[in-house]
């Protein structure tokens, strides 16, 4: 395939990143997450802010379960919700149901995207079966703050009687915009798995992600079902198709529609450093594969920077 047109974003390191003070929580809601203290109504929280002080709150966790749902659930839940608004290849589901069984939120256990994601922070566990990665984790803005925690933790719990024994997560901390400037991806810190106890192990290597220009991105490792015809194909397909591209061609060959399909979708690339990195054990006694890092101190110096 050509080359796509590129952009460079610088991503600082840890120390350069202006983490939040720690009596703050992320949430998003439909997708979003602004922050901005000391908004109460719904409606100013949907419209502008998703960070809440503990002290307002106060999680009542008799109020609410955690429990495996159904794949379609979850799905629609995540993507309906989450900023990335996609799924991923899940394992397990567990939803958080209120008093009336509604649906609060969702943990999702995923795939990772090679086995070298997980034998490397897990060495001596088989990988996507006694160890896995946390892919998702999704709470309705109406639930308190400390209700991340808690639903994680119930999670996990269930995540052990099913043989997981050790579990990965990633967050990458840079905001991200689409093309006309609107903001998507709000950045995220890790701060509910620290929350958990989970070990912040570093950053993963430098990427090139692959962007619409709504912001959303494609994964590059999802090219290689559509070019050997794997399962899944038909996802990349439909998501390239929702953005402009047409279907191949009778008897294209797929590298050629990939290239007319990225040109009419208006994929770009972009270079970033590595997200962050977070491992815990949920059996005493498995050997971490990591060093485990200092994570830094809320209130860090500066301001994100793109260029």
């Amino acid at each position: 395939m050509s080359r796509r047109r590129t952009s460079h974003v610088f991503q600082p390191t840890l120390d350069e990143i202006a983490f939040p003070d720690g009596r703050w929580c992320q949430r998003w809601n439909a997708g979003t997450a602004v922050w901005q203290p000391g908004l109460t109504s719904r409606d100013e929280r949907r419209a502008a802010d998703t960070w809440r002080q503990r002290r307002l709150g106060g999680f009542d966790k008799s109020r609410y379960e955690v429990r495996r749902i159904a794949y379609s659930d979850a799905k629609k839940y995540v993507e309906q919700h989450h900023y990335l608004h996609t799924f991923v290849a899940c394992k397990v589901a567990f939803g958080i149901l209120d008093q009336a069984g509604y649906l609060q939120g969702v943990i999702v256990l995923s795939n990772a995207a090679s086995d070298a994601v997980l034998t490397s922070a897990w060495p001596t566990l088989r990988p996507n079966s006694e160890s896995t990665c946390i892919g998702r984790v999704v709470l309705a803005d109406e639930l308190d703050s400390n209700a991340e925690s808690w639903a994680i933790g119930q999670a996990l719990k269930m995540a052990r009687t099913l043989g997981f024994r050790a579990v990965v997560s990633f967050c990458d901390p840079v905001p991200r915009d689409s093309v006309d400037g609107k903001r998507v991806h709000p950045g995220h810190y890790g701060t509910i798995y620290r929350a958990t106890n989970m070990l912040h192990t570093g950053r993963t290597r430098n990427r090139t992600m692959l962007l619409f220009p709504d912001g959303t991105a494609l994964d590059p490792r999802a090219l290689s079902k559509v070019v050997n015809g794997e399962s899944g194909r038909q996802y990349v397909q439909r998501r390239l198709e929702a953005h402009g591209a047409s279907p191949p061609r009778q008897g294209e060959h797929v590298r050629d529609w990939l290239d007319r399909a990225f040109d009419a979708a208006g994929v770009r690339e972009q270079k970033v450093s590595g997200v962050l990195r977070f491992q815990l054990a949920l059996d005493a006694g498995v050997p971490c594969g990591r060093v485990a890092l200092d994570y830094p101190a809320y209130g860090s110096s500066a301001p994100l920077a793109t260029l």
